[in-house]
């Protein structure tokens, strides 16, 4: 009859008569289509490429991406990590998005470490930066694992290996 009606139409049905593809110019709203908020727009998936910022060497196995809206979800695999023996900082790089700036400080998940013991450290992802780093989960020893104390957690220089994953958001 021309009436508006809200939430109260179905587009397509799950079970059977599902629509195939949507193609859409925009966004999506989820919810209250009246917050800007709530408008998905944005959905990326891709590979990134780790570096060690801060002196040194590794291989890449594997290294993705998924962006939805402005949270990123990062999985990587990395091995022959070869820190350069210096007291900086031991950050691994090249994230394809800049971290939010006042946000928490996102921790993540070692999975796997061969050659080594991480399992006093936690990984996370600081603030307005596109790296990633570790720290003590004790709180006790500093702010961040340098090159020379992840080279010793390694044993060996260039035998390192990691499988982790870590959510953060970004500013866009």
């Amino acid at each position: 009859a021309g009436a508006s009606s809200d939430g109260l139409i179905d587009l397509g049905q799950a079970s059977f008569n599902p629509f195939k593809n949507l193609y859409l110019a925009g966004g999506i709203y989820l919810g209250d289509n009246s917050s800007a908020a709530n408008k998905l727009d944005d959905y990326e998936e891709g590979i990134w490429t780790p570096s060690l910022p801060n002196g040194g060497t590794l291989t890449s196995n594997t290294a993705y991406y998924t962006k939805i809206g402005r949270q990123v979800y990062l999985q990587f695999y990395l091995s022959s990590i070869n820190a350069t023996a210096a007291t900086t900082a031991f950050r691994i790089g090249g994230l394809p998005f800049t971290s939010l700036a006042g946000s928490t400080y996102p921790a993540g998940t070692i999975s796997y470490c061969a050659d080594g013991d991480l399992s006093g450290l936690g990984l996370l992802s600081a603030q307005s930066t596109d790296y990633l780093y570790f720290h003590y989960i004790d709180g006790t020893s500093g702010l961040h694992v340098t090159n020379n104390e992840m080279r010793a957690l390694f044993g060996t220089a260039g035998a390192g290996d990691i499988i982790a994953s870590i959510t953060y958001l970004t500013a866009a």
